[in-house]
């Protein structure tokens, strides 16, 4: 790969490597080396077969300007979907400006089926405020372009997706004991609610005991 300029926008996008298959699965849009950014325009690719569009969330301080739905799909080919989505930047007057790297997307899909699922960056153009206080278009590049997740079924008390379920099941239960469904960490922590009654608390711990591995 030739070397990047040093004004170049970077982007990355991520997933986690695993998944289960009844969550809700999460690619994570970042850029650094950002300088007075105004507007994202991003493309994407997913094939609808394995992931169905379930939403995003603009981070960083930029909202979508676009559609009531806020993504503009477009079939390519097959059950190949392009998703198209505008971001603008309105926090103030001189765009948005971050050397480290910043979330600016999390696009999240309901998975229709086990297996790889993954999301592929067509294209991404980024305007920007010159140095002469003029618009422009920004150069980009990419660390990540596409991010794949695994689609599998593991047991509801196996909290950790590691194929056992074990005193580190427990433990990440107990991280996260007492977080109800109304809390702000609920989606990280209602994986440890494995009777489903919106708090874990110790039902749960007795349960995912219960089912340790043999």
């Amino acid at each position: 790969m030739a070397a990047l300029a040093s004004e170049t926008l970077l982007f990355d996008v991520t997933t986690d490597p695993m998944a289960r298959s009844e969550e809700t699965v999460s690619y994570m849009l970042s850029m650094s080396n950002a300088e007075k950014v105004t507007n994202i325009n991003i493309t994407f690719q997913v094939d609808r077969d394995i992931l169905t569009a379930a939403g995003f969330e603009a981070r960083s301080g930029f909202r979508a300007l676009s559609s009531d739905s806020g993504i503009v799909w477009t079939q390519l080919a097959d059950n190949m979907w392009q998703g198209e989505l505008l971001l603008v930047y309105l926090t103030g007057n001189n765009g948005f400006t971050s050397q480290s790297s910043a979330d600016v997307l999390d696009l999240l899909f309901n998975a229709n089926t086990l297996g790889d699922a993954t999301l592929e960056i067509l294209s991404i153009t980024a305007a920007m405020i010159g140095e002469d206080g003029k618009s422009k278009y920004a150069v980009v590049g990419y660390t990540n372009q596409s991010a794949t997740t695994v689609i599998t079924t593991y047991s509801q008390y196996d909290i950790n997706c590691d194929g056992v379920v074990d005193q580190l099941d427990l433990s990440d239960a107990q991280i996260v004991y007492w977080s109800a469904e109304d809390d702000a960490n609920w989606a990280s922590a209602k994986s440890a609610d494995v009777n489903g009654d919106g708090v874990v608390d110790m039902l749960d711990l007795l349960l995912i005991y219960a089912n340790f591995t043999k």
